[in-house]
């Protein structure tokens, strides 16, 4: 808990509290280790496809296979979460940002359009396409339910159905694009009306009438 005189220390000294920022981020990454997040993806992929194609099959799954399955998944998951926490304080600075001096995403909007943004070139699920997932998430969790928990349910749905772009690592954050888009939507939706904004901490919930 953050008090009184830690937060009139950084109200005078800014910058201790970007560097604050950085350290805990830099501890984020670190907790990872070196492994890759897009190939621990692709490799759980494969696995669990080739001993789905197995059980059809009626040919018994190799308990190293399913081992191998289960360490993956493990590491994926805990991956997922600090990958999580790192896109939330980005999320959560930028609207900040966008609240406080919204000639900031303004300029941001302007240099898109001008092309000196950066975007991928890649084939990618349109924005729009989130905002159906999420819904549809929700109503399934009966309108409310953890972040982590609604990611990984759009995960599912959306197996096999990812384009190039969408599977990119976004810089800095090591969040692919479509889990970044997943968030922006959300924040698109509160301002909609769609998502309540009162919602605890690390949950999403849809409004009444859209339930």
């Amino acid at each position: 808990m953050i008090d009184g005189n830690m937060v009139e220390y950084f109200a005078k000294e800014p910058n201790e509290l970007i560097k604050l920022c950085q350290e805990v981020i830099k501890q984020l990454k670190e907790s990872q280790g070196q492994s890759n997040y897009k190939e621990q993806y692709t490799q759980l992929h494969a696995i669990n496809k080739a001993i789905e194609s197995l059980e059809r099959s009626g040919v018994a799954v190799p308990e190293s296979l399913r081992a191998e399955k289960t360490k993956l998944a493990a590491n994926h998951a805990f991956n997922e979460k600090v990958s999580n926490k790192i896109a939330n304080l980005t999320q959560q600075f930028q609207e900040i940002i966008n609240t406080e001096n919204p000639n900031v995403k303004k300029s941001t909007r302007m240099q898109s359009s001008n092309g000196r943004g950066k975007r991928s070139t890649n084939d990618i699920t349109p924005q729009k396409r989130y905002r159906e997932l999420i819904i549809n998430v929700l109503k399934k969790f009966g309108g409310k339910a953890e972040v982590s928990d609604i990611i990984e349910e759009i995960e599912l749905q959306l197996d096999g159905k990812l384009l190039p772009g969408d599977l990119q690592l976004r810089e800095g954050s090591n969040e692919s694009v479509w889990r970044n888009k997943v968030r922006w939507e959300r924040a698109n939706m509160k301002k909609d009306g769609i998502l309540r904004s009162d919602s605890p901490h690390g949950f999403w919930e849809l409004n009444e009438k859209y339930l």
